[in-house]
């Protein structure tokens, strides 16, 4: 019985045996070829880490303070151009001071205070204006009398006051009387010309232009115990005078001068600024 038994498992061991059982050849590890090494990373410096960190926070600092500054100025800039673009000025509150003798300072306009509400067609003049009085008014303390008189004549400040004149007269119905621009002539020879004889008497006709001198005709009075002057000597100094003022104040003319010798009347003039008093 034993027997059988075992005859029977080695007959069935053997064929498990004959037809076999798959089995997976070992797995071969994939080693590097022989002779190449792998380079070797150098240790970090322990001393240079704490440098890197410093340029690298230096840099992100130095670059966001950039941006920074580049934004608050393109901020800045449409500021001032979009509150220039949306402050049109006050045509009416600028008449009203203009025409507020409180508003006055020494004769002349409070600029500062117009520049503030004048409106923007009319603002650059007032600016000059400004300006031009402060530069006087420094110049006044001292003994430079060119500068002082190279200011009073600035040729753009001139300019600006007769653009200021002949707005107030369009839109503010605002007019420089007659009597303040003849006395403004007078001031001027009297200053400029040692207060000559024949100015005293002389009769000032005026042509005024939307509120500004735009011409001036002036009659001497008849010349000395009626005698006659055949060189015209003192129509001529005369005419040379006033032609003087109205080119500093940028008069376009024309400009004549008469006066009665012995009972004919010799006039002279410039009909424009390239003429000369003859």
């Amino acid at each position: 019985m034993d027997s059988g038994i075992r005859k029977a498992l080695s007959k069935k061991s053997r064929g498990i045996q004959s037809k076999g059982v798959e089995t997976q050849p070992p797995v071969q590890s994939q080693a590097q070829p022989a002779g190449i090494a792998q380079p070797a990373q150098p240790p970090p410096d322990p001393q240079d880490i704490p440098a890197q960190h410093a340029r690298s926070k230096a840099a992100s600092v130095f670059f966001g303070l950039l941006l920074v500054v580049v934004v608050l100025a393109v901020l800045i800039i449409v500021f001032i151009v979009r509150s220039d673009e949306e402050f049109e000025g006050s045509l009416e509150a600028f008449c009203v001071l203009l025409d507020d003798d409180s508003a006055t300072s020494e004769g002349e306009p409070n600029y500062e205070a117009l520049v503030e509400v004048a409106p923007k067609e009319i603002r650059p003049s007032v600016q000059k204006l400004q300006d031009t009085s402060k530069e006087i008014s420094v110049l006044e303390q001292s003994d430079d009398l060119a500068a002082y008189f190279a200011a009073a004549f600035d040729r753009g400040a001139v300019q600006a006051r007769r653009d200021l004149d002949s707005y107030a007269f369009r839109e503010c119905d605002i007019e420089v009387s007659e009597f303040v621009m003849r006395q403004d002539i007078r001031d001027y020879i009297n200053e400029r010309f040692a207060n000559p004889s024949w100015a005293v008497s002389a009769e000032l006709d005026l042509t005024v232009v939307d509120g500004v001198l735009h011409g001036l005709s002036v009659k001497l009075a008849e010349s000395g115990g009626g005698q006659s002057d055949p060189n015209n000597e003192t129509a001529i100094a005369a005419c040379r005078a006033y032609d003087e003022y109205l080119s500093d104040h940028l008069v376009p003319g024309p400009l004549e001068v008469s006066q009665d010798q012995a009972g004919e009347v010799v006039t002279v003039g410039t009909p424009d600024r390239n003429t000369a008093c003859e």
